[in-house]
């Protein structure tokens, strides 16, 4: 069987993350689009989800309190450490569009989930045999 690339845009997942981390209200127009599972990189769930965490405690959102609360929590060194989170928001990446890289994360996490539940249907179907 033909292996099959893993559908992500690295690009769309970096400027999620860079407009939630200039902009509180992008934070409140993808929290309800997305989950830290959508996003494919690793690195780039965790700083997902420490976002909305220092969000939902109703504190501000920047690279600042974002950086502190992935020490606090000892994940700054699983996501790249302090400026790698910081490299984030280095590009010109508008907030405005961010419902539209919020759509594109999700999208590819969807054909993601597609693929993984149909090799399970596939490997049910033919008892593992190809």
């Amino acid at each position: 069987m033909e292996r099959i690339g893993v559908p992500y845009s690295e690009e769309a997942e970096v400027a999620v993350l860079s407009s939630i981390l200039i902009d509180m209200g992008a934070i409140a127009e993808v929290s309800t689009m997305l989950s830290a599972e959508d996003f494919y990189i690793p690195s780039h769930q965790v700083i997902f989800d420490s976002t909305l965490n220092v969000y939902n405690r109703g504190e501000g959102v920047d690279i600042v309190t974002v950086v502190e609360r992935l020490r606090k929590d000892g994940l700054i060194d699983k996501v790249g450490g302090a400026s790698f989170v910081t490299s984030l928001v280095k590009g010109n990446i508008s907030s405005t569009n961010v419902r539209y890289y919020a759509e594109i994360v999700r999208e590819k996490s969807i054909l993601r989930d597609l693929i993984k539940k149909s090799k399970l249907i596939i490997e049910k179907a033919t008892d593992g045999k190809e």
